[in-house]
């Protein structure tokens, strides 16, 4: 291997990196205000709302991001391979 192709390779690895962290910041960030929301909006109806239906909306609102974060690290994963 090259030279050029060391640096090459090295530039795209961090690129791919910076790409990956930069999108579970995204997604961290997702997660703060969707369950945030959800939080305020069942804390303002607790009195309308049955007590297994909040704990499922808790539930969801908290592994939404979960999963966001898993297709996202997937595609990134995909994309990296692809380049190199």
């Amino acid at each position: 291997m090259t030279m050029i192709a060391r640096v090459l390779r090295s530039r795209l690895f961090y690129l791919f990196k910076a790409v990956q962290m930069w999108g579970s910041h995204l997604i961290m960030y997702i997660s703060v205000c969707v369950g945030a929301a959800c939080s305020f909006y069942l804390m303002s109806t607790r009195r309308q709302q049955a007590a297994d239906d909040a704990g499922l909306v808790l539930t969801y609102a908290f592994l939404l991001p979960y999963f966001m974060s898993t297709v996202s690290h997937h595609f990134t994963q995909v994309t990296a391979t692809d380049c190199l």
